[in-house]
């Protein structure tokens, strides 16, 4: 496309030669007494005219141009929509689902798949033998519990621990893949265990431990028998209690069938040496005067009252 000032330059150029044309031709008009002006004028006005024809007809060159150039950008732009407009409408068309097919919309499957069904774990194994806080002679004791149940039908194992401590934190024996409700175990002699089971199917599913069983087992010219380790019962471990007080709970039992006392301790020392109470009577005591917002230690010390004392695991609990 040719420039605006050219345009401009061409139509002036071409108006001013026609001016000039016409002013020569009207003065040869008038006549000039000298031959050699008036060859002059006639030969001037001849260039005139004919550089007027020549700058208008550039002048129209460039119009001429102008204008195709005008006409095939319209023609580029009108194209450029319809090609955007064609896009937009097959856009919509996919996005409706349709992709322009007629057939109808099969709806939801009347028999979808159910995709992976979950599994159930078995249920939990009770403990039946040796019983609970027994005095067992016999330190080869061959511990049995109730069989587990699977809702799936799944091949079932199980797995018993002994431990040396109610949290387990001591295992002795852990024995895994049982196909049967029963093992037999060798312990030491004139120790305290603690036992609980376990069942798991074929399906890695495994159900909660039983409850936890406690035994004693027999020394050798042994008369008395220390406690079984305090259980704890309230607050939970790491529990939160409402205020400057707590109620705190455990279980402890004697297989010598002897009255036991206890000795509490509690403070802020994860190892708690502060001793709040002593000889008491029962297996319960209110803390009070607690500093709210603060995590607190505490233990229990059986004592059977014929020597025998077995110190309890550090609990904690922490004021609200």
């Amino acid at each position: 496309m040719y420039p605006v000032f050219m345009l401009m330059f061409f139509a002036n150029m071409s108006v001013f030669c026609e001016s000039l044309f016409k002013k020569t031709t009207d003065r040869i008009r008038l006549g000039y007494p000298n031959p050699t002006i008036r060859k002059f004028i006639v030969v001037l006005s001849v260039f005139l005219k004919t550089m007027s024809l020549q700058m208008g007809g550039y002048r129209s060159k460039v119009l001429k141009n102008n204008k195709e150039m005008i006409k095939k950008e319209t023609i580029k732009k009108k194209t450029m929509k319809k090609f955007l407009f064609a896009t937009v409408i097959t856009a919509l068309m996919f996005a409706c689902g349709g992709g322009g097919s007629d057939a109808p919309n099969p709806g939801p499957d009347p028999d979808p798949d159910p995709g992976p069904t979950s599994n159930n774990a078995p249920t939990t194994p009770v403990l039946s033998a040796p019983e609970n806080n027994l005095l067992c002679i016999d330190n080869n004791l061959e511990f049995s519990w109730s069989a587990s149940t699977d809702a799936d039908e799944d091949a079932i194992k199980y797995t018993i621990e002994v431990s040396l401590n109610a949290e387990f934190t001591q295992i002795t024996h852990s024995v895994n893949n049982l196909t049967t409700t029963s093992r037999t175990i060798l312990l030491e002699r004139d120790k305290a265990y603690y036992w609980r089971v376990k069942a798991n199917d074929s399906k890695n599913a495994s159900s909660d431990f039983s409850s936890v069983f406690q035994l004693y087992t027999e020394g050798f010219g042994e008369e008395n028998h220390l406690p079984f380790a305090p259980l704890l019962l309230k607050p939970e471990m790491n529990g939160t209690v409402q205020g400057t007080s707590a109620s705190l709970m455990w279980g402890a039992t004697d297989v010598d069938g002897d009255s036991l006392t206890f000795d509490i301790y509690l403070d802020t020392n994860p190892s708690p040496t502060t001793l709040v109470v002593s000889d008491h009577p029962s297996k319960d005591y209110v803390a009070s005067s607690l500093t709210a917002a603060t995590t607190y230690y505490w233990k229990v010390v059986a004592k059977d009252g014929k020597g025998g004392i077995t110190i309890g695991q550090v609990w904690s609990l922490t004021t609200n």
